[in-house]
C-alpha cells in the first residue's frame, strides 16, 4: 500500500501534499480492489504495509464439486482433489463409436449425440445410478498405421506421408493404444512417452511383433465436464453451469489458471445453503477446471457449491481519502 505512480515503492511516513508524488495511505481511508472497498486501520511505515479492518473476498467464478470424495482408487489425495463445474462438449468430443467410462462405472458405446450436454448409448447403464462423475474417452480412431519390430523393446513407429501418424498432437502419455480389425497382443498397452509423430514408448508393451497396422486409442482424453447416468437407461447427461431451463442461477465455467495462484486461500461453500465453509490452501493447478488442494476436504461438496478466494497478488488499486470539514 505505498507506492509512486511510476510503480516504484514510496514512503508512508512523508507528509503528503499536493507537490509530493507518494501514494501512501492513511488511517480511515479506503481502499478500492477489484470493486471491493475496505477501511484501513492502521499503517506501518517500516515496513510499507497497511492493515486493514476487514480482509477482501473475491467471488470466484463458476461452480466447484469434489466427485471424488471418499474414493481411494487411483490415488491417495482424492479427498484434496477439486473439480470445477464446466459443460460438456458432446457434439465435439463424441461420436457414434465412442466409448465412455465414468470413474469406476465401466465403459459403455455412444450411439448419438443430440446436443452438448445430451448423448445416448448403444446399451443401458448397469452401474447404480450415478450424479456428476468425470469420464474419459476410447475407442477414438488414430492417424496412420503403426509398426512394432522388436518384441524386446518398448519403441512403437508411425507411419510417413501421405497416410502420417500424429502422434504429438492426437495421442498424450497415459493413452491405452490397441490395433484395430485385429489385437495386436498385449493388454492395457500405455504411451509412456512420445518422442515425435512417427515414435513413442509403451509400458506395458505389445507381445508380438507387426508393420503398418491401423490403430485406436483404448482409453483417451478426459471429457470436458461431469456426467450422470441412470440404472437401466441409455441416456448420458452432461453437466452444465448455466441450466436455465432448470430454473437455476447461470454461471460460467470456472477459470483456475487466471483466478488462482499456488498457496492462494479459498473459502468453499460445503452445502447449497452456504452453512457450511471449509477454507483450503491450493497446492497445484492443472487446468482451469483442476486443481488439488494441500488439506483434504472435510466432506462432499455439491455441484451448486461456491467458493471465494481470500488472496491477491499486485493488484491494482485506488485510494479514497477522508474528506476534510471545512
Amino acid at each position: 500500500m505505498n507506492t509512486k505512480n511510476d510503480g516504484t515503492a514510496g514512503d508512508v511516513a512523508a507528509a503528503r501534499s499536493d507537490t509530493n508524488e507518494e501514494n501512501g495511505v492513511e488511517n480511515g481511508w479506503l481502499v478500492n480492489v477489484r470493486g471491493q472497498y475496505e477501511t484501513v486501520d492502521a499503517t506501518t511505515p517500516a515496513s510499507g504495509t497497511a492493515t486493514l479492518h476487514e480482509n477482501f473476498d473475491f467471488e470466484g467464478t463458476g461452480y466447484v464439486a469434489s466427485p471424488y470424495f471418499g474414493q481411494t482408487w487411483g490415488g491417495t489425495n482424492r479427498n484434496k482433489r477439486l473439480i470445477g463445474l464446466h459443460k460438456t462438449k458432446f457434439t465435439t468430443e463424441l461420436k457414434a463409436g465412442y466409448t465412455v467410462t465414468p470413474y469406476t462405472k465401466g465403459t459403455y458405446s455412444i450411439s448419438s449425440v443430440q446436443s452438448p450436454t445430451q448423448a445416448t448409448l448403444t446399451s443401458s447403464w448397469t452401474a447404480a445410478t450415478f450424479k456428476n462423475v468425470e469420464f474419459q474417452i476410447g475407442n477414438v480412431p488414430a492417424s496412420g498405421t503403426i509398426s512394432y519390430p522388436d518384441t524386446s523393446k518398448q519403441d512403437v513407429y508411425g507411419s510417413w506421408p501421405p497416410n502420417p501418424t500424429k502422434f504429438t498432437t492426437e495421442l498424450k502419455d497415459g493413452y491405452t493404444i490397441q490395433c484395430t480389425g485385429s489385437s495386436c497382443g498385449g493388454d492395457n498397452v500405455r504411451i509412456k512417452h512420445i518422442y515425435n509423430d512417427q515414435h513413442l514408448y509403451v509400458d506395458p508393451r505389445f507381445t508380438t511383433s507387426f508393420a503398418e497396422k491401423a490403430f485406436h486409442i483404448v482409453l483417451g482424453p478426459r471429457g470436458t465436464g461431469l456426467v450422470s447416468g441412470t440404472m437401466g437407461s441409455t441416456r448420458v447427461e452432461g453437466s452444465d453451469p448455466c441450466r436455465t431451463a432448470n430454473n437455476e442461477a447461470c454461471y460460467e465455467n470456472t477459470r483456475f489458471l487466471t483466478e488462482l495462484r499456488v498457496n492462494d486461500q479459498i473459502a468453499i461453500n460445503s452445502n447449497t445453503s452456504g452453512t457450511t465453509i471449509q477454507t483450503r490452501t491450493v497446492d497445484s493447478i492443472s487446468d482451469d477446471a483442476h486443481l488439488q488442494l494441500k488439506e483434504p476436504l472435510s466432506s462432499m461438496l455439491h455441484t451448486t457449491s461456491k467458493f471465494k478466494i481470500k488472496t491477491f497478488h499486485a493488484a491494482p488499486y485506488t485510494y479514497a481519502r477522508v474528506a476534510s470539514v471545512a
